[in-house]
C-alpha cells in the first residue's frame, strides 16, 4: 500500500493488523519500505529471538522506538 494511501487510512490499518492479524506492506515508489503487523506478532518474535531487536538497530543504524500514548491512541 502506498504510503500516501497508508497516510489516510492509519487507523483502519493498525485495526486490521491488531484485530484482523492482517499485515500491511507499505511502499514508496513502488518499492517495499516498512510493514504493520500486529504488536502480537512482533513480541512473539522478540520472545523466539530476545537480540532481534539489538540485530535490527545494527542493521539500520537507527533505534527501535514504542510510540505510546496515555489515551491509547
Amino acid at each position: 500500500m502506498a504510503v500516501r494511501a497508508v497516510r489516510n487510512q492509519l487507523g483502519k490499518r493498525v485495526d486490521a493488523a491488531h484485530y484482523g492479524g492482517e499485515a500491511t506492506v507499505v511502499t514508496i515508489n513502488g518499492e517495499m519500505r516498512a510493514v504493520i503487523v500486529p504488536y502480537s506478532w512482533w513480541e512473539q518474535r522478540r520472545a523466539e529471538d530476545p537480540a532481534l531487536a539489538d540485530r535490527i538497530r545494527e542493521q539500520h543504524g537507527w533505534p527501535l522506538r514504542h510510540a505510546h500514548t496515555s489515551s491509547g491512541d
